[in-house]
Formats: C-alpha cells, sequence, structure tokens
C-alpha cells in the first residue's frame, strides 16, 4: 500500500475567526447594561462569585463579536481543550466558560456544524505504523445578536483587565521541532499546564507571575486605547502576559497583549491617556544584542551606525538588498543556523542564484558572534529573545517608577508623545547596564560599552534614527 505524501496536506476549511478569551469586562454604562441584558436572556446569575465570572464571560463574548462585526470575521472560536482557558488570573475555567456559552445557544450564538471535531488524516498502513495525522478542529460559533443589540453594541466600550500571567511552550528538540515542521504543523509548540510549571519551576515561577501583575495592576491606571472602527467606540487594554519557550525561563519570555498582533499603523492610532504615542524600536535588534552580550564586537568600519543593516551593504544599498539582508538575518538567527544553506520554502522565490548564500555570508562577515550561534539554545527564540525580554522589563519597570506608562511589542517600546526623550535614554541605558554587567558576569572575551541604534516612530511614519555604538572596555 503507497504510503500517501501529506508535506502539502491541507487542512479542511477553517474560516476567518476572533478566537475567544474571558478577559475582558465591561468599560462604560452601555456595555455594563448590554452584559445585564444577556445574563438576564440567558437565564445565569448576576451575583456572587458565579455572577463575577458570568460578567466577564459575556463581556468577553459581545467584545468578540464586536469585531466580527467590525472586521467582518465569519466565526467566534471558542476552544474546548481541557487546558485553553488554565491559568487565567481571573479564575475562569472552561467549565465556566460552556456554561455560558451553551446557554447563549440561539440567543447570541450558533454553533458551526462539524466544527470542534476531531479529525483523522490516515490509512491502514500508517495506522499500523503508529504514524496517524490527527489535530483537533477549534469549535467555531457565528455571532447571531438581534439587531438592536449589535447596533447598540457598536458604542459599547471594553477593557481586557487580565489574562494568563505566564505561559511556557514545552520542550522540544531542534530534531523535534525540524519533524513538526515538515510535517506541515505551523502551530505554535503546545503550551504547558501552570502546575507543570510550577512543578519545575516553583518560586522562580512566582516571581514572574508577580512582575506581570504589577505591571498589569499599573496598567490599569494608564490602559492603552485601542482605534476605533468605523462608527465604533474604541476599547482599551490593561493587562500582559509573558510567554517563554522550549520548556524554559531562560527562553523567550517577551511580553504581549492585543496590541502586539496589530500592524504598526493601527498601534501607532492608539492613545494612552488620551494622548497621542510613538514608537521607539531598537534598529536590527537580535544580531546587535547578540554581539555586544558575547562580548564579540560587531565588524563595521566606524563604530557608530545608524542602520546595521545598510552598514553592512555600504553605499550601494537599496531597500530590496535590506529587506533580503533582513530575511536572511531573521532565518538564520532563528534557526540557530550561520551556515544555513537555503531559505525556508516562504522566501526562496525571493533569491536567485547565489543571492542567498552572497547575503548570509555578507551577515557573517557583519556579525561574527553568530558563529558562536546552536540551534538548542543559542538562537533567537532562545537566549537572545530572552536577554531581549529581560532588557524590556527592566525598562518598563523604571519607567513605571518614573510614572512613565509604556507598553512593549517585541523589542519596540509605545510611550506618550511627552515621554518620548525620557524613554529613550531609560531604555538605551538599560541596554548598556544589562550588556555590561552580562559581560562581566559570565567572563565574555570583551567588556562591551554599547547603545543600541534606534528609530522613533509617530502616525504612520519614522521621524527619525538615532546612532547606536559601541566600545570595547
Amino acid at each position: 500500500m503507497k504510503i500517501p505524501d501529506l508535506r502539502n496536506y491541507v487542512r479542511p476549511y477553517k474560516p476567518e475567526v476572533v478566537f475567544f478569551q474571558p478577559v475582558w469586562e465591561a468599560s462604560n454604562d452601555i456595555a455594563e447594561a448590554l452584559v445585564d441584558e444577556v445574563l438576564s436572556i440567558a437565564g445565569l446569575t448576576h451575583d456572587g462569585s458565579a455572577g463575577r465570572k458570568n460578567k466577564i464571560i459575556v463581556a468577553s463574548i459581545l467584545r468578540a463579536g464586536k469585531q466580527t462585526l467590525l472586521d467582518r470575521a465569519l466565526t467566534i472560536a471558542c476552544s474546548k481543550n481541557n487546558n485553553t482557558f488554565s491559568g487565567l488570573a481571573n479564575g475562569i475555567g472552561r467549565t465556566a466558560v460552556w456554561n455560558v456559552v451553551d446557554a447563549l445557544q440561539g440567543k447570541l450564538l450558533e454553533h458551526v456544524a462539524g466544527s470542534g471535531a476531531w479529525t483523522r488524516y490516515t490509512d491502514d498502513l500508517i495506522e499500523m505504523m503508529g504514524m496517524g495525522y490527527t489535530y483537533a478542529q477549534v469549535t467555531h460559533h457565528r455571532f447571531t445578536p438581534p439587531q438592536d443589540l449589535s447596533d447598540r453594541l457598536a458604542n459599547a466600550s471594553f477593557i481586557q483587565t487580565s489574562g494568563s500571567l505566564v505561559e511556557m511552550n514545552e520542550a522540544e528538540t531542534a530534531l523535534e521541532r525540524s519533524k513538526r515542521k515538515r510535517s506541515g504543523d505551523t502551530n505554535s509548540p503546545v503550551r504547558m499546564s501552570r502546575k507543570s510549571i510550577y512543578q519545575q519551576y516553583g518560586r522562580d515561577l512566582e516571581v514572574a507571575e508577580l512582575e506581570v501583575k504589577q505591571l498589569g495592576k499599573y496598567y490599569s491606571f494608564h490602559p492603552l486605547c485601542l482605534p476605533a472602527g468605523t462608527g465604533q467606540t474604541s476599547d482599551f487594554c490593561a493587562a500582559v502576559h509573558r510567554v517563554f519557550h522550549n520548556g524554559r525561563l531562560d527562553a523567550g519570555g517577551r511580553f504581549y497583549g492585543p496590541w502586539c498582533s496589530m500592524n504598526s499603523d493601527q498601534r501607532l492610532k492608539c492613545t494612552i491617556d488620551g494622548e497621542a504615542v510613538v514608537s521607539i524600536d531598537l534598529n536590527a535588534s537580535q544580531p546587535f544584542l547578540f554581539s555586544m552580550l558575547m562580548g564579540i564586537p560587531l565588524n563595521i568600519q566606524s563604530n557608530t551606525w545608524y542602520d546595521l543593516y545598510s552598514e553592512a551593504l555600504g553605499d550601494k544599498v537599496t531597500k530590496d538588498d535590506r529587506s533580503k539582508l533582513k530575511k536572511v538575518a531573521l532565518e538564520v538567527i532563528g534557526t540557530g543556523n550561520p551556515r544555513k544553506a537555503k531559505p525556508s520554502k516562504s522566501n526562496e522565490g525571493l533569491f536567485a542564484g547565489n543571492d542567498w548564500t552572497d547575503f548570509r555570508d555578507l551577515l557573517l562577515k557583519l556579525v561574527p558572534a553568530l558563529y558562536t550561534m546552536d540551534t538548542e539554545y543559542m538562537n533567537g527564540s532562545g537566549f537572545i529573545s530572552f536577554h531581549e525580554a529581560e532588557i524590556l522589563k527592566q525598562t518598563l519597570f523604571k519607567l513605571k517608577e518614573d510614572d512613565v506608562p509604556a507598553y512593549s511589542v517585541h523589542d519596540c517600546i509605545i510611550v506618550r508623545v511627552a515621554d518620548k526623550d525620557h524613554a529613550i535614554s531609560v531604555y538605551r541605558k538599560a541596554v548598556n547596564d544589562y550588556v555590561k554587567q552580562h559581560c562581566k558576569k559570565f567572563k565574555r572575551v570583551n567588556v562591551m560599552d554599547c547603545y543600541p541604534a534606534m528609530s522613533v516612530s509617530q502616525d504612520g511614519r519614522s521621524d527619525y534614527r538615532i546612532a547606536g555604538s559601541q566600545d570595547v572596555l
């Protein structure tokens, strides 16, 4: 019997969705009235601990429904996986969620037939070899409000007040990761339960969770106001969570919130305390930080630069070449393989002939520290993103002490326009201090005195750049 080629297997149709999480609360009178109305329609309690949870769940369904109307998404995805809602700071779990979801069937929600089923793509031989391909399609619901509720929903405002505090992906070797990706699985690794993380890390997990709580508490006084759609009232975010990688508390650890999934133009339409915001972004963050943390200087003619990729390409730099070099850097650093022989399938159409190896060799000449990477930990998702996140954490907490609310997006921070200069100074100093301490602690060949190159953007445009520098102490 012939074994089918599953490398290009396409999963059955999955509609565009808004993914549900019970983390939103009403933030204006219209939203509060709608939540109470829906609870009454569904015959759900308003009172006590159960009532508090019901209100959050209903508010979150209404907020997801508002998004489906705004984005013209087809469904709300609400998983029945046992671990989907574990570890939420508000204590809401799957039983409470599904009590509400079931009560709203035929009133506000309509289950999409066939969704939520386990689907299996296999044949007898693969079954005997223990190689079945199985996945769960998440449960989908159409949002079906009466017209008058839909009309009022446009003026309802919601605020994200909680969420998971710390999440962690299960450990995965480079070989396991490669096999998973070759199988066509583009999903992230499986998330560990909080109980599993605590069993491994105990007090260290509690400290990480406490830090996230402290940031969230501060954000509640200065929530990030999201840009409203046409005819819509704005929603707010006042919660954040961290995601660690590979079963380790020293891999990954970036801070996330709903604003992270926006494109940069959308994000710069957010406000804090009613004021416009700016984005302060590190230039070539990962190659720069890895070099400095390893104590290996960048190979550039001058010890100052504005754009590291343009510096490598020289006077004849073009926008297209810069883009290619950046894509090479992302792939090489992301895999931890400095000698990566060819681009990924998604990028192979961009490189002709020897383009890939030429750009790769140019990158390695510019950033010789990359030769010390490996596929297990010393790479973009492990060592580099952890230290990047720790520098950002120190920056966010120093700004918090100075009563400057700052929201992070990977290596970037969003602050009020009035706080721009102070935030730049704090961020640059945090990088310099962290790198020096790291080089001394781990006895690197050199202790680096460095400041990152930065770009500052407002209103969807790049306002100006700030030079980076390096020196050996």
